[in-house]
């Protein structure tokens, strides 16, 4: 597949270049509508809706000692803002910024080309399948707001022909360490971003190598720092993927009747199938790591290397009831054929040591309501498909290819290691993907009618060259 490895955005002309300069009015509008977002997301989700993985980060926050069963930059990070204000408010107002931020650059950006509709943009923000999850202080949020607003700010650059300022480039970087830091499973969407940020530079603009060489340099500086800045002294591991793999050793005991799980375990729950079949369910681990036979987490490095073994050993010797498990898990967490989204967010802050609280109030209480009045919103495969018909369409139009292939490739390549390694039908383990999606339908729409306005204005006339990278 081409993509325009040796056009630099910098020596394109305005006609064909990345996305055509022109000055317009009404910028008052995208601020009132974002500034208006922001606000309305304040008074819904104040002081930050906590679950129980919030209230466990926040509490290695307060100890200074970081639990890596989550990635601990999120905790680590949490511990600064808590010394300026104590709670999730801090965490909450970031991540609130970084949304409307970036929904506000990303209009500014594409009014350039297609003139004032692109005011109304930010108005996105207010769909229930982005807004609802903002409230909860989450690492799946703090990485999709920060990969959003880090995109936006290069589509913007991007929109003006022109490379980053220093500003802008120090934004882009610490937001890719950070995005890393809270959720290192990212690191297989970042190397996209990252390329598209050279292009958008206009380095090596005749060298695809040389554009790769640095990408993998970018992505090897981000991945050293992110793990760098917290200390090694204060994480405690635990490997966060023992859940996965006693949940796939459970769904090949269940389907074949041959017990593969490891000793420790066994140990706990007997070796009875018809027990073993009721702490089985599609979507989630829950039944079996923190049910009747709990706690069977473990930190012993002699257990972990016996379940990793029984974990190897059970998929090459049932590899077909492997697959049709992680099918069916994967199935679920798109929620493809389901008639309702996954349980995820939810209005509330658990009980906690710290005594905070929230209060529900008309906002909350409407978008609390979202998902069981309106389910497609919250649906990844939707967002999935609608986003693969935006790319399609732009490379058959020929507009903004580069992009699209990135930011695209960006969201499915976040989105197949889920196949293996998603615990749960949680559709905010995605939630990244549905910025990509709905960022690439808005261009796509938009060019599609910024041509067909052209062909109804100009008559016979033949219409403006589009856009290509």
């Amino acid at each position: 597949m081409q993509v325009d490895a040796n056009i630099s955005p910098r020596s394109t002309n305005t006609a064909s270049g990345a996305l055509a300069q022109r000055r317009i009015d009404s910028s008052w509008l995208i601020f009132v509508i974002c500034f208006s977002g922001f606000l309305f997301s304040l008074l819904a989700f104040f002081p930050g809706w906590m679950s129980p993985d919030s209230v466990g980060q926040y509490n290695d926050a307060k100890l200074g000692r970081y639990v890596d069963w989550h990635p601990v930059m999120m905790a680590w990070w949490w511990a600064k803002l808590d010394k300026l204000y104590a709670g999730p408010a801090l965490m909450l107002m970031q991540n609130l910024c970084l949304y409307w931020g970036a929904w506000c650059l990303l209009a500014h950006s594409l009014k350039r080309s297609y003139g004032n509709i692109a005011s109304l943009i930010p108005l996105l923000g207010f769909l229930p399948g982005t807004l609802y999850l903002l409230g909860e202080i989450w690492k799946d949020v703090c990485f999709a707001t920060s990969m959003f607003f880090a995109w936006s700010i290069l589509i913007n650059a991007y929109a003006q022909n022109r490379g980053l300022g220093w500003i802008e480039r120090t934004f882009v970087l610490l937001l890719s360490i950070f995005s890393f830091g809270v959720k290192t499973n990212g690191i297989t969407a970042m190397p996209f971003m990252l390329y598209f940020w050279i292009y958008v530079e206009g380095w090596f603009p005749k060298s695809t190598l040389q554009r790769l060489v640095t990408c993998a340099v970018l992505c090897v500086a981000v991945v050293l720092t992110a793990t760098l800045a917290v200390p090694a002294k204060d994480i405690v591991k635990t490997s966060p993927l023992q859940y996965t793999k006693t949940y796939d050793l459970l769904a090949i005991s269940v389907e074949t009747g041959d017990i593969v799980l490891p000793e420790y375990i066994i140990e706990r729950t007997g070796t009875d199938i018809e027990a073993l079949k009721k702490l089985y369910i599609v979507g989630s681990n829950n039944p079996l790591f923190y049910g009747t036979y709990a706690p069977i987490m473990t930190t012993d490095e002699l257990k972990l290397g016996l379940l990793h073994q029984a974990w190897i050993t059970a998929i090459a010797k049932h590899p077909k009831a492997y697959i049709r498990h992680r099918l069916a898990h994967f199935r679920e967490l798109t929620r493809f054929g389901s008639p309702y989204p996954a349980t995820t967010a939810a209005p509330v802050i658990v009980d906690n040591p710290w005594g905070f609280s929230f209060s529900a109030n008309s906002f909350s209480q409407w978008l609390g309501n979202q998902p069981e009045r309106h389910p497609a919103f919250f649906f990844p495969w939707i967002y999935i498909l609608v986003m693969l018909g935006a790319i399609i369409g732009l490379f058959t139009m020929k507009a903004h290819r580069l992009l699209a292939f990135t930011m695209g490739a960006s969201a499915v390549c976040f989105i197949l290691p889920h196949f293996i390694i998603a615990p749960a039908s949680d559709f905010r383990y995605l939630y990244y993907s549905y910025f990509c999606s709905i960022s690439l339908t808005l261009i796509t729409a938009l060019e599609i009618l910024r041509r067909t306005s052209l062909i109804y204005f100009r008559g016979k006339e033949a219409p403006l060259q589009p856009h290509v990278d």
